[in-house]
């Protein structure tokens, strides 16, 4: 059975946050571990007196950190009895980090006991959702010791797989860890996607050999060859897409693969509404 990590912020959970790593769970015989981010503690902050006889006395302290540190333990616990009532409706195990909230740094230690890492885009320690990828889930794609799936705004059921292919060793590194984790996909067909620059004559480099390896894993597969600038032509390909998953290979370490500038990775997985799946070697 498969480790999943899912990393949420309770602060701005709803329980359709649910429903895909229930699918990603049961798709790959997976066991979810539940950690919540860690949103940080109010402290009381002292207030001075305005008695005239002692004016700079302090004589109380302002109250309202405290209710707002309790406000967040009820919501933390009612999220923990939303997911555990979701995944246990559905007769599916799932598992709560011991600790009230985990750092980035308790995250990526996890990471190296984990077969998938599921994080929302804009994952952070604010109560804010929207379509832009955080520091933090930046962070969590650069040193992760585990593939990262980045879950999509929309859930769909996966019924096409893109490979992004460039002959690195990152690139092909992600899609032998995604055929290892995905095992009951291969019934899924696939396409290779590969970005060449337009005035070059190249053509895919290695096709065969991927050609033998895919042939041992799926059903049906095909070659498309983009030209033109990666980051344009991926968006292009990508963007009206549903009921899709992409691969890409090491996000920040100089580039996702060879194919794309530093920066695009970012503005191409902002921008499509599909799992993004992302590891390095």
């Amino acid at each position: 059975m498969k480790k999943i990590l899912w990393v949420i912020n309770p602060l701005d959970f709803k329980e359709s946050d649910c429903e895909f790593p229930f699918y990603i769970a049961s798709l790959i015989d997976g066991e979810v571990t539940v950690g919540f981010i860690d949103t940080g503690q109010f402290e009381n902050i002292p207030l001075i007196s305005d008695s005239s006889v002692f004016p700079t006395r302090d004589f109380r302290t302002w109250n309202a950190s405290v209710e707002i540190n309790e406000e967040k333990l009820l919501l933390a616990e009612s999220v923990h009895v939303m997911i555990r009532g979701f995944f246990s409706a559905r007769n599916k195990m799932v598992h709560f980090q011991e600790e009230a909230g985990i750092t980035q740094e308790e995250v990526l230690k996890e990471s190296r006991f984990s077969d998938l890492l599921l994080v929302n885009i804009s994952l952070d320690i604010l109560e804010s959702r929207d379509a832009h990828l955080s520091s933090l889930v930046k962070e969590l794609l650069i040193y992760s010791r585990c593939p990262v799936l980045i879950i999509p705004e929309n859930l769909k059921e996966i019924e096409s797989i893109y490979f992004t292919f460039d002959n690195s060793d990152s690139s092909i590194y992600a899609i032998k860890q995604f055929t290892y984790l995905f095992e009951n996909l291969k019934e899924v067909p696939v396409t290779v996607l590969s970005v060449i620059e337009s005035d070059s004559d190249e053509e895919l480099p290695e096709k065969k050999r991927l050609t033998q390896y895919l042939s041992g894993h799926y059903r049906s597969w095909n070659f498309h060859i983009l030209r033109g600038r990666p980051e344009n032509e991926l968006l292009i390909e990508l963007m009206y897409r549903q009921n899709a998953i992409v691969t890409f290979g090491a996000f920040g370490r100089n580039r996702v693969s060879r194919m794309l500038h530093p920066g695009d990775s970012e503005r191409v997985t902002e921008r499509i509404d599909i799992p993004v799946f992302i590891t390095h070697p």
